[in-house]
């Protein structure tokens, strides 16, 4: 069981190294100089592997960087390339209009991002309903950027769960049809213990 587990845990190791050496290949076509100029050496793949497993990229991750650093005319530093890598997250203001409509009672559908949802339980409903807007702006913030931090990092976050029902128990029978089997007879049992006929 032990060689499992080490065996396990080093298979996203050996496939961000393979994802670092494809970055580097194609770094080298697409920015020709400008990226050999600077990263012409050999500690620089093991500078940016490293930079790149401490941000906790994965090698998906590193792949989807490299897609969006193809827009780009010079190539990023290591802190601007973990940055292209994340996946986009909505801004602190919709992020914040978001958790307080949550905290109203009118969030009816499932969170934009887990860590909107994370910062607004951690805030707690009672403040963003309460503080001043100012206060719960800053407060907000910081919470926010905490908790994308902890979900780039593989947390698990403490998303509240959607309470809205799904959208198909919301449609209605139409006259004439029949509801289903089960609504049938929840009706009919209500209709008898209220003493009601159908």
């Amino acid at each position: 069981m032990q060689a499992m587990s080490s065996a396990g845990s080093s298979q996203p190791e050996a496939e961000l190294r393979v994802a670092v050496a494809e970055m580097f290949s194609v770094f080298q076509r697409l920015f020709t100089h400008r990226w050999t100029s600077a990263f012409n050496d050999d500690k620089a793949r093991p500078a940016w592997f490293a930079a790149l497993r401490a941000a906790g990229l994965t090698a998906v991750e590193v792949r989807a960087g490299m897609a969006r650093a193809s827009q780009l005319e010079w190539p990023p530093t290591a802190g601007e390339f973990v940055k292209l890598c994340r996946p986009a997250v909505p801004s602190s203001l919709e992020a914040l209009t978001e958790a307080a409509t949550w905290a109203r009672g009118a969030h009816d559908g499932a969170w934009s991002h887990p860590a909107v949802g994370a910062a607004a339980r951690a805030i707690g409903s009672w403040k963003l309903r309460n503080l001043p807007e100012r206060d719960l702006a800053a407060l907000f913030g910081n919470t926010y950027g905490q908790m994308v931090e902890r979900y780039h990092r593989g947390e698990m976050l403490d998303v509240p769960p959607t309470l809205a029902l799904p959208a198909e128990i919301r449609t209605t029978t139409p006259r004439g049809v029949a509801p289903p089997a089960p609504v049938a007879a929840a009706i009919a049992d209500c209709a008898s213990r209220l003493g009601v006929s159908l």
